[in-house]
C-alpha cells in the first residue's frame, strides 16, 4: 500500500496536507535521465542519474569499491564483459584460476524443537 502507484496510499498517509503535496506524475523523457550541459552550474535541485552502475551498487550495498586498485590506489577500468559461461571458463583457465564452483554440501536436518510447558 506504500508503493508509488498504490491507489490507497493517500488514505494511509499523513492526511490532507499529504494529498496537497502530491504532484501528478508526468511521463519520463530522455532528458530526465542525464543532466544536460546547460544544467551545469544552475541553482536548481541536484540532478543525478536514475540508475546506478553495478560498481556503485556494490559499493552502496557491501561498502566495497570494486574499481579501487589496492596496489596503486588508482581507478580500474572495465575492459571486457563476458556474458557466456563457457568463454568465462576458458578465460579463467587460461589465467590459471580455478573455474569450477566448490561442491555443494549436503542438507542437514532441521534443529530440534524445544518443548515448552505452558
Amino acid at each position: 500500500m506504500f508503493a508509488p502507484g498504490s491507489k490507497v496510499k493517500l488514505e494511509v498517509s499523513a492526511g490532507p496536507a499529504a494529498e496537497a503535496a502530491v504532484e501528478p506524475e508526468r511521463p519520463r523523457t530522455p532528458s530526465d535521465e542525464k543532466p544536460r550541459a546547460t544544467d551545469v552550474g544552475t541553482s536548481g535541485p541536484e540532478l543525478r542519474p536514475r540508475r546506478l552502475d553495478w560498481a556503485a551498487l556494490l559499493k552502496r550495498v557491501f561498502e566495497v569499491d570494486v574499481l579501487h586498485c589496492g596496489k596503486c590506489g588508482g581507478r580500474r577500468k572495465v575492459t571486457a564483459f563476458i556474458p557466456s559461461g563457457e568463454r568465462a571458463r576458458e578465460t579463467l583457465e587460461r589465467l590459471g584460476i580455478v573455474a569450477t564452483a566448490p561442491p555443494i554440501a549436503q542438507a542437514r536436518a532441521p534443529p530440534e524443537q524445544l518443548e515448552w510447558a505452558y
